[in-house]
Formats: structure tokens, C-alpha cells, sequence
């Protein structure tokens, strides 16, 4: 939602009509008096300019953003024009006469009323143009492409440079537009601005009538500007009541505009915050009841797998966790694609190797590549960095995805994945390019420019025939992005694509690897362990994976936090697997009051929580309940085997 398409109450169009009407009032008792002369107050021009400039310039802003927001070319038309009036009025209160000195800043009272005939005259088609293009966005079928803004402002800051410079000149040239303080009779920008003006205001006061908050106060606004036309106009001279009026009249009709905005600004603020927390728990909902029986399904097929079957029942077993696991992937790049959003992804720097990354994916991928039929290999230029600092995590989710696609796509010849150094940066920082190429059907150049947009593949046929969200390549730009990197593509059709990013990572000393006693895990060493999970299937399935491990000597189940605890505190057990979300008593609570009883006993047993919960911030709640580790489900064997060989003392068999 956006100020263009924010709802409009009746009391609001009741306090806008009211308010259009009380000028309309105005302007007419005065019209008797508008040739009175009043007091001249030179510093009236100074303060009111002043006041225009900051009401024009935070409008222009509000109007920019919101532009960006929805998309909309005719905000950003209408926040070009409040910019310009805004600069125009300016120079408009520099150069007036009797503001510095008599005459003006040195170039007399006629470059002040080019100056306002500019002003107003652009203002006028400004919103001419916004009533316009509004109208045929509101029957656009096609959402808006993504607006550029900075084009639209350079564009402004240039035309109103010139009008200020036309206006300078043609006040030293052409004829001349007033008298001392009267202005000429046939001066051209009144009725000019007053009939565009008007024309405006109906067009945009029409449009307001479907609920748009920016067209109901612009047409005020129009309102206003008009009758501080026509009644300087009709004064035709300086001082006198026409002109003191018109000026006020301008005045509240623009703030009250800016006013409403900045009110209506606060109210859709507040509710994308409402929106996001709806989304959040929305996400979180969403994932964990999928988690749930997605962890039952990797798992157990995960363990058929490890058992005698038939050539056509491994088959069916390799199929359905291979589907899992696509669902997963799915879900995670959800999840990752709303952190991005929010801004919520914080880039790891610890040291890692470029050239063991690739080798992991390709590792990775290989079965899918062989048994598709196509060949998948990775190389490693000489010159590459043994290890280098950044977020190694990052780094293979991104090649993940391209050589995932890669691989997806390619149905005959193969896929390559090398990783080189593109550049040097200093003695210590180097351009690391990692590229993947295949020989896949290849991107039409047509389809090239969306291919980064969220939810967007190649064409309708792709999510028919592959799957997938559609988020895959948007993340790996934005996680790009995020390194400092960039990531681009060139592809011929029927030949092939090559996916490159480059990343800047500085040099590094890898950690001494353990010694090779210390990585001997198949079987574990026999445990004592707490399953605690409301769902059966989970249960049964977390006890098939301890002694698939070898480490289930003596097991023991609980349904609730409330068994948990009583279980805790009536055996002693090596390690409990705990779950979030359970009914009576959850998984927080009950290691809270796990902990808080080992303060008096001075025992200390190992949780580690296995739960559906994997959103943004899970793992530190598990942490900060008291837990020593977290697991996401869908949980597989290897995973499990890491966390129990972390977070336990007992040496493996």
C-alpha cells in the first residue's frame, strides 16, 4: 500500500471538501477589497518564500519515496513538480525587490516575475500531467516496472536551472511584465495558470473520488494555488489586499496538503509494520507446520535408504527425498528472500576456502549430474588464495544455485564450475570470480532483464517443467550485492549460459585442520537421551536415527515440556533432543526450568533443541532459554551426528 492508493474515509473528503470551500469563501468576500492598499511588509515575500520552499522540498520527498514504493511514474511526475516550484521559489525570494536591497539581488523586479510565472505556470502542468498519467495507471492491467529515480531528479535540478537562467534574461530583454508595484494588465501567466489550474483540480478532484489521498488533497491544493492566482491578479499591484491574501491562501492550502501527507505518511508506516509483523508470523506458522511432516519424510526416507531394497523400491525412496528436500529448499528460499527484505542478513567474516567451496557443490551435485546422463566438473585456477575471509556459507549458497540450475537445465553435454582471480584490489585483497557455464538451452535476450526479479524464471513452461520458487537467482544477487560483489550472465540460445560473480575477499590463514584421529563418527558412542517432541512420527523417527548412529544404548521419550522436566529430574541422561512448540509446557519453558533446577543441584545436562521453529532469530531464542544447540528439522543423519559430536564429552567408539 502507498499514499497513491491509500483509502480515503468520508470524514477525511468531508474535512477536504469543507476546506476547498472555506477558500472558495474567502476568496470571494475579498474580492471588493483585493485593490486595498495595506502596509508594505518587504519581509512578507522573505518568509513566506522561505515557508513555501520547505513545504514544496519535504512534499517532493514524501512523494519521491512513495513513487519508488508503488511504482507509480505519475508520483514521481508530481514530486518532480513540487521540486521545481520549490527551487524556482528560491530564486524567486532571492531576486525580489526589497528583500536585500531595493531593486533586488542586481537584476531587478522583472526576473522575480518571470521567476513566479514559471513557478506557477509549471506547477500548474505538473499536476495536469499527474491527473493524467493517474488515470491510465489506474486501467494498467501490467504492474509498473521499477523506477529509477535518480533520472527523474537530474532532469528537474536541469530544467529548473534553466528557467531560473530564462528568467534572469528575459527580465533584462523582453517586455516588460509590471510597472514599480503594479503589475501589468496583460500580464500571461494568471490566466494561464489559473485555467490550468482549475483544469487540474477538477481532473484530480474527479480521481480522488475512488479513495486516492494524494489526488483529494492535490485537488485542494490546486484549489488554493488558483485563488492566489487570480487574486494577485485582480490586485495587480504589490502590498495591496489581493496580494497579501493569495500568498496566505497558497500557503494553507500546501501546508495543510504536506500536513496530511506527513499524517497519512505515519499511518501507512505504521501499517507496513503491522503488515511485516503479520508476515513474520505468518512465515514462521507457515514454516514450522511444514517442517514438521517434511522432517518425517526426509528422515525415514533418508533411513530406507540405508537398508536393503530393491532396485525399483530405492528407487521410489531416492524420489520422495529428493521431493522433500526441494520443498525445503523452497521454504529456505522463502525465508531468505523476506530476511532480504527486512534487511535481516548479517555477512560472517572468518576464513574459508574458494577452491574447497567449489569442490563441495560440485561434490554435492554430482549423483544429480550423473545420473541425468551430463558431465560436472570443477576446477581451481593456480593463482587462487588457499583461504580468504568472507562468508563461506554465503559463497556456497550462491554457487548452489547456480550449479543447481545449471544442472537442473542442462539435459546433454555438461556443466563447469571454476573459480579464478579476476583482479588485485591490494597486496592482500583479490577479485575472486567463480564461473559456472553449461550447455543448457540458453536464456532469450528478451528474458535476460527479469531473470533477477523475485519470483520470476525464464518463462511459464520452466516452472512447469522444473519447479522451483523462482527466488533462487534474486537471492544470489542480492547475497552478491551484499559481499560487494556483482554477478552477471551471458547466454546464447540453444547453446548455453555462463553465470560469473565476482567477490572482493582479502587473504587469509586457515585454521590447522584436526588430526586425522580425530575424525575417525561411523558409530558414535552409546548415549543416554530424552526425545521430547509432541508428534509421534517424529518421536519414532528421532529414536530409528540414534541407533541408525549407534548411540541409542538407553532412550527415553516425553510428549511435553511438563514429562521433560520430570524425566530430567528423575534420570540421568547424556543428552535431551528437545522440540520447540508442544502443548502444556514448550520446549523454552521447560529448559528454563531444567537450568534453573540444575543452579541448586549443580548438574548440567545437554539440550539441544530439534525443532520446526527456523526462523530469523530462533536459534539465539533457543540459545537464550538455555540451550547448548540448535537443529532445524528437517533433520538428517548428518547433521544430527555433527550436532551430538559438538555438544557432547564422550569419546566415539
Amino acid at each position: 500500500m502507498s499514499l497513491s492508493t491509500f483509502p480515503v474515509s468520508r470524514r477525511q473528503r468531508n474535512v477536504a471538501y469543507a476546506l476547498a470551500a472555506v477558500l472558495t469563501a474567502i476568496a470571494l468576500a475579498a474580492l471588493p477589497y483585493l485593490r486595498v492598499e495595506l502596509p508594505a511588509a518587504p519581509s512578507f515575500i522573505a518568509a513566506t518564500g522561505a515557508l513555501i520552499v520547505v513545504i514544496d522540498l519535504i512534499t517532493a520527498y514524501l512523494l519521491f519515496r512513495d513513487a519508488a514504493a508503488a511504482r507509480l511514474p505519475s508520483l514521481a511526475a508530481l514530486a518532480c513538480g513540487y521540486t521545481f516550484t520549490g527551487l524556482t521559489a528560491i530564486a524567486h525570494t532571492v531576486v525580489f525587490p526589497d528583500n536585500w536591497t531595493a531593486p533586488g539581488v542586481s537584476v531587478g523586479s522583472e526576473a522575480a516575475a518571470w521567476m513566479w510565472t514559471i513557478w506557477h505556470i509549471g506547477f500548474a502542468v505538473t499536476a495536469l500531467a499527474y491527473a493524467v498519467l493517474s488515470v491510465g495507471e489506474a486501467r494498467a492491467v501490467v504492474p509498473q516496472k521499477r523506477i529509477t529515480l535518480w533520472p527523474w531528479m537530474l532532469g528537474t535540478l536541469l530544467l529548473a536551472a534553466g528557467a531560473i537562467a530564462f528568467a534572469l534574461v528575459a527580465g533584462r530583454y523582453l517586455p516588460q511584465m509590471q510597472h514599480g508595484r503594479t503589475y501589468h494588465p496583460l500580464l500571461p501567466a494568471g490566466p494561464l495558470a489559473i485555467a490550468i489550474a482549475m483544469l487540474s483540480g477538477g481532473l484530480v478532484g474527479f480521481y480522488a473520488r475512488r479513495g486516492n489521498v494524494v489526488s483529494l488533497w492535490l485537488a485542494v491544493g490546486c484549489c488554493g494555488f488558483a485563488f492566489e492566482t487570480l487574486l494577485m491578479m485582480l490586485a495587480g499591484e504589490r502590498y495591496t489586499v489581493g496580494w497579501y491574501l493569495g500568498r496566505v491562501l497558497a500557503i494553507v492550502a500546501s501546508s495543510t496538503v504536506l500536513a496530511t501527507l506527513l499524517q497519512q505518511t505515519g499511518r501507512l508506516i505504521s501499517m507496513i509494520s503491522e503488515a511485516a509483523a503479520v508476515k513474520s508470523r505468518f512465515l514462521a506458522t507457515m514454516s514450522h507446520e511444514l517442517r514438521t511432516p517434511i522432517h518425517a519424510v526426509v528422515g525415514l526416507s533418508e533411513l530406507m535408504l540405508e537398508t536393503p531394497l530393491t532396485t525399483e523400491a530405492r528407487e521410489y525412496a531416492r524420489t520422495v527425498r529428493d521431493s522433500a528436500e526441494a520443498l525445503v529448499d523452497v521454504i529456505n528460499d522463502i525465508l531468505d528472500f523476506s530476511k532480504i527484505e527486512a534487511g535481516g542478513i548479517v555477512l560472517e567474516r572468518a576464513p574459508f576456502s574458494p577452491g574447497a567451496a567449489v569442490e563441495v557443490v560440485a561434490d554435492i551435485l554430482t549423483a544429480t549430474a550423473r545420473v541425468k546422463g551430463i558431465t560436472l566438473i570443477a576446477s581451481v585456477a593456480p593463482n587462487v588464495p588457499p583461504a580468504v575471509l568472507g562468508d563461506a556459507h554465503r559463497v556456497r549458497q550462491v554457487l548452489l544455485n547456480l550449479v543447481g540450475n545449471a544442472v537442473k537445465f542442462t539435459e546433454r553435454g555438461g556443466v563447469s564450475v571454476d573459480v579464478s582471480v579476476a583482479g588485485i584490489v591490494d597486496e592482500r585483497t583479490a577479485i575472486v570470480q567463480f564461473t559456472v557455464s553449461d550447455t543448457g538451452p540458453g536464456i532469450a535476450p528478451e528474458l535476460g532483464p527479469s531473470l533477477f526479479e523475485p519470483f520470476r524464471q525464464a518463462d511459464a513452461a520452466t516452472t512447469r517443467r522444473y519447479g522451483g520458487s523462482g527466488l533462487g537467482l534474486s537471492i544470489a544477487k542480492h547475497l552478491v550485492d551484499l559481499m560487494g560483489g556483482e554477478l552477471t550472465f551471458d547466454s546464447v540460445v540453444g547453446a548455453g549460459t555462463t553465470f560469473r560473480f565476482v567477490v572482493p575477499l582479502e587473504a587469509a590463514v586457515m585454521p590447522a585442520a584436526p588430526d586425522a584421529a580425530e575424525s575417525g563418527l561411523p558409530l558414535l558412542a552409546p548415549l543416554s537421551v530424552l526425545i521430547v517432541d509432541d508428534n509421534a512420527v517424529n518421536r519414532n523417527l528421532t529414536l530409528r536415527q540414534l541407533r541408525k548412529l549407534g548411540c541409542a544404548e538407553r532412550t527415553q521419550t516425553a510428549e511435553n515440556g511438563r514429562e521433560a522436566i520430570a524425566a530430567v529430574a528423575g534420570g540421568h541422561f547424556d543428552l535431551v533432543l528437545m522440540d520447540c512448540e508442544m502443548p502444556e509446557v514448550d520446549g523454552f519453558a521447560a529448559t528454563r526450568a531444567i537450568r534453573a533446577a540444575e543452579a541448586q543441584s549443580g548438574r548440567h545436562v545437554t539440550i539441544v533443541a530439534m525443532t520446526a521453529n527456523a526462523m530469523e532469530g530462533d536459534r539465539e531464542a533457543c540459545l537464550a532459554a538455555g540451550m547448548d544447540g540448535y537443529l532445524a528439522k528437517p533433520v538428517q543423519l548428518a547433521n544430527l551426528r555433527g550436532a551430538i559430536q559438538r555438544h557432547t564429552t564422550l569419546a566415539p567408539r
